[in-house]
């Protein structure tokens, strides 16, 4: 897409490159997770990113620290931000029927139960970086399979999930974006999660059932 001037100007402030031009076969978090591998080059990580969301300066700084922090990081998942504080993406929790339930969102981004590091199931950010090298082994026609980014993402984590790999949240790496707040209620959500549950039902079982309260 076009990039904004204000964006440009933003990556020249904070010496960010900016590529304009992507690979013919790269996807996007709106398109899906499949091709990933000819975005990643020598990096050896795939950055999803949006042009509406600023990242912070120190981005890759702190999504360096987590996969040299814990090895088995396979995906990093930031925190979005509104400008009015509040969140807007994060981690997610998964239930033993599939259901994505994005309980961080529109909470207040400074709140300390969503400020630490942590091995997650689920994802509401989209806007994630993966290590290159567990891209190897996905089964990619099941991600093709689903019809929102969210299930495919979840899908992604739970194949890596069965090679040992781990999904990290790092409320440090983070991204300013005003977008309008999740609403999953829609009959492609209710297919996907349908597809979900039966392929994962087995390892499903093992979710804990989420309470009325998290605080009981």
């Amino acid at each position: 897409g076009e990039v904004q001037e204000e964006i440009k100007d933003y990556c020249t402030q904070h010496q960010l490159l900016l590529w304009e031009t992507l690979p013919a076969k790269a996807s996007s978090p709106a398109t899906g997770f499949t091709g990933l591998e000819a975005l990643a080059g020598r990096s050896g990580q795939v950055w999803l990113c949006d042009l509406r969301a600023l990242p912070q300066p120190d981005a890759i700084q702190r999504a360096n620290e987590v996969f040299t922090d814990r090895p088995s990081t396979a995906v990093v998942v930031p925190l979005q931000v509104q400008t009015n504080g509040t969140i807007s993406a994060a981690y997610s929790l998964l239930d033993q029927y599939g259901t994505l339930h994005h309980w961080p969102v529109g909470a207040p981004a400074n709140h300390p139960h969503h400020g630490y590091r942590r091995v997650i199931d689920a994802a509401s950010s989209t806007l994630v970086v993966i290590k290159k090298q567990c891209l190897e082994h996905l089964d990619t026609e099941a991600l093709g399979k689903y019809h929102t980014p969210l299930y495919q993402l979840t899908d992604l984590i739970w194949q890596l999930k069965t090679q040992q790999w781990d999904t990290v949240y790092e409320a440090s790496l983070g991204y300013q974006v005003d977008q309008p707040l999740l609403s999953l209620d829609t009959s492609q959500y209710e297919e996907d999660r349908q597809r979900f549950l039966t392929r994962w039902q087995t390892q499903l079982v093992t979710q804990t059932r989420l309470l009325v309260s998290h605080y009981a």
